[in-house]
């Protein structure tokens, strides 16, 4: 009887210790719930100090979500063609700024959300648009011109880009260039023109010194022939009309339609005596020169004229 009572004790001990070490994980766990919530406020809430910008940008971020393509379209055809190897190039590298941005705005929107604890990478994007409104370096990927762009504006350019560079891509590749084509949104505009000028000599079977470039300026978009239509440029300095260059008191003009042919000797109708070189650069700024073009003046002005007013186009 003695031995079956130390054992009963015994059971009733291991028990009791149990129900204890229990009742110490239940407290346990209630303190880490009242800590877990207090650490969490002290992070994102903003009545607990949040920066001022904190609605602001979750504002513009969940906007930005709605707005910005899900993905880049991928561009089929034959690699030989320069064309498809430029726009190849240009989709490649929008697809990878592309991929930064959208993950980058799910991070964040998760943060103001309180769904995440913002990592270093994503404080750094949330501080460069709320505390500094400059692009976040990662996404930059203009950078002359776009270095003082601020946020919102820099957002507006970049979906403009991906839906641009989407309608490329979904373009029958013996198609492009019959269609206007915003040449600015384009990363590198000076290689798909000179990849137009390849693809050109590789049709007619001609070498490339032999073609030269026709800009047509017209209201229409109806095609001419083999010609690429570019719209978005600008021109400074001067003003055009029907492809003819006059003097204005304007600073500049946004040109509708730029029909770029490239022609053989033979095809080229143009007085060159009544020509004038033009440079195409990137932005206003003309830190960035892309090409040249030559356009028709009007025969009451000096040729010199034009290039002392300093006379461009841009098209971005």
């Amino acid at each position: 009887n003695l031995l079956l009572q130390k054992e009963q004790t015994l059971n009733i001990l291991k028990v009791f210790g149990k129900l204890q070490a229990a009742d110490k994980d239940v407290e346990r766990a209630n303190i880490l719930k009242r800590k877990i919530p207090d650490s969490h406020k002290r992070r994102h809430s903003i009545t607990s100090g949040q920066p001022p910008w904190w609605k602001r940008v979750s504002t513009l971020v969940g906007r930005w979500m709605k707005s910005i393509p899900s993905k880049v379209e991928r561009l089929s055809g034959e690699a030989s063609n320069a064309l498809v190897r430029a726009l190849q190039r240009e989709i490649s590298m929008y697809s990878k700024v592309h991929q930064r941005v959208f993950f980058d705005l799910i991070s964040a929107n998760e943060v103001f959300e309180l769904k995440a604890i913002a990592n270093n990478a994503t404080r750094a994007v949330m501080n460069a648009i709320g505390e500094h409104d400059t692009v976040p370096k990662a996404w930059n990927i203009r950078s002359p011109g776009s270095e003082t762009m601020s946020p919102s504006p820099w957002m507006q350019d970049f979906i403009r880009r991906i839906q641009c560079i989407n309608t490329i891509a979904k373009t029958p590749i013996q198609n492009l260039g019959r269609k206007p084509i915003w040449l600015g949104g384009l990363l590198s505009p000076e290689a798909f023109v000179a990849a137009s000028r390849q693809e050109v000599a590789r049709t007619k079977k001609c070498p490339l010194d032999s073609l030269i470039l026709k800009v047509t300026i017209s209201n229409s978009a109806a095609p001419l022939t083999d010609d690429f239509i570019f719209q978005g440029l600008t021109i400074h300095g001067a003003e055009c009309h029907q492809s003819m260059l006059t003097m204005s008191d304007k600073v500049m003009q946004e040109l509708p339609h730029s029909h770029f042919q490239w022609l053989n000797l033979s095809e080229f109708k143009e007085d060159d005596s009544n020509l004038v070189t033009i440079p195409v650069y990137l932005t206003q700024n003309r830190r960035q020169f892309l090409f040249e073009i030559r356009l028709p003046y009007d025969s009451k002005y000096n040729e010199s004229v034009f290039r002392k007013r300093g006379t461009c186009l841009t098209v971005w």
